[in-house]
C-alpha cells in the first residue's frame, strides 16, 4: 500500500514539475519576443524612406531653409535623416551620428 501511495505521490510530482516546465517555456518564450517598436508599427524602414525623401525635398526647397542646404548632397541628406528617424522609432538602423539622448 505504501509503494503505490508512493508511486501516486511521485506521478503526480513528475506531472506538476512538466506542468511548471512547460509554463515557465512559454513565459521564457514571451519574455524572448522582441515586443513591436513604433519603427514595427508604422512599417519598418521602407515606409520611413518614403516619408522622409518628399519631406528632404521640402526642407531643401523652403526658402528659409535652403541656405542651410546649399552644397548639401540629397541623396546623402534624404538617407541619413531616415536612417535618423529609424534609429529614433527603435528600428535597426544603427545611429553613428552624435548621440540624441
Amino acid at each position: 500500500m505504501i509503494s503505490n501511495e508512493k508511486a501516486e505521490a511521485d506521478e503526480e510530482a513528475s506531472v506538476k514539475i512538466k506542468q511548471q516546465s512547460l509554463r515557465g517555456g512559454a513565459i521564457n518564450q514571451s519574455l524572448q519576443s522582441k515586443p513591436k517598436t513604433l519603427f514595427d508599427e508604422v512599417g519598418g524602414m521602407e515606409v520611413i524612406k518614403a516619408v522622409v525623401s518628399p519631406l528632404a525635398d521640402m526642407l531643401k526647397a523652403d526658402p528659409k531653409l535652403a541656405p542651410y542646404f546649399q552644397y548639401t548632397d540629397s541623396w546623402l541628406f534624404a538617407r541619413r535623416l531616415s536612417h535618423f528617424f529609424a534609429h529614433l522609432a527603435g528600428g535597426s538602423e544603427e545611429w553613428i551620428g552624435k548621440p540624441v539622448d
